[in-house]
């Protein structure tokens, strides 16, 4: 299904600034940005209004010290391969 997320302001990390514009995605992957107040002239099967809100990447921390009962920190070549 595709969706056209119309009326955002969306992150450009190039520019580091929120800039008007349409999201559009395919089966909730982003396929492509469209900068602009206009909304683009794509097919689409349900077009939503943010309303002006904010778009940004989602960040995923994956930062860690270990994980089932070990510890990086001090772990031997064998604990490290069970983490």
């Amino acid at each position: 299904m595709k969706r056209l997320y119309i009326n955002a302001s969306i992150y450009d990390s190039d520019k580091k600034a929120f800039l008007a514009g349409s999201l559009l995605t395919e089966n909730e992957t982003v396929c492509e940005v469209f900068w602009g107040d206009e909304p683009p002239f794509v097919a689409f099967d349900e077009k939503i209004d943010l309303e002006g809100a904010y778009l940004a990447p989602g960040l995923i921390d994956v930062h860690t010290h270990g994980r089932v009962g070990g510890d990086f920190v001090n772990a031997d070549a064998e604990k490290i391969a069970m983490m």
